[in-house]
């Protein structure tokens, strides 16, 4: 009986020019925004395209005090793990954020479709909002170092 090759295994730890950190570089917001799309637009497409707007959207409201992001050693984004708790998430917005982007209408069944993804949090929980590692970085430890940094940040 043969078997099939195994995977290489995956590093513990991201190369060494790769920093994970709390929050996300404000200049790195359209990356932040583009990666969580890029992540969830199977998901998403139906209730935020046009893709224009939903990145403008998410621009909009990711917010960098729910997330922890791996950068490169040229500054730029390579991966962002986001959170939720009971004061806010990663990727939250309100009903006037979705209205300055779609329009009255747009925004309305949007914020119904929307809604139905929503998961409350009560306090003193965590909850894992996305993980987002674009594709260059993959197989080099970034998620799994973001991930051990937001169970370090779950546990305070």
């Amino acid at each position: 009986m043969t078997h099939p090759p195994s995977d290489p295994p995956k590093p513990e730890t991201p190369r060494a020019d790769i920093v994970v950190r709390a929050g996300f570089p404000e200049a790195q917001r359209d990356r932040a925004a583009a990666l969580y799309w890029q992540a969830f637009q199977g998901k998403l497409h139906r209730l935020m395209d046009p893709e224009a707007k939903a990145l403008s959207f998410l621009r909009q409201v990711a917010d960098p005090d729910f997330a922890i992001s791996a950068l490169g050693p040229d500054g730029r984004l390579l991966g962002v793990a986001g959170f939720k708790t009971a004061e806010g998430g990663f990727m939250g917005g309100e009903m006037a954020d979705l209205r300055a982007v779609y329009g009255g209408f747009g925004a309305w069944w949007r914020g119904l479709g929307l809604s139905v993804l929503e998961r409350p949090v009560t306090p003193g929980i965590l909850l894992m909002d996305g993980i987002m590692v674009e594709a260059s970085g993959r197989g080099q430890g970034i998620g799994r170092a973001l991930l051990t940094a937001i169970k370090q940040t779950a546990r305070g």
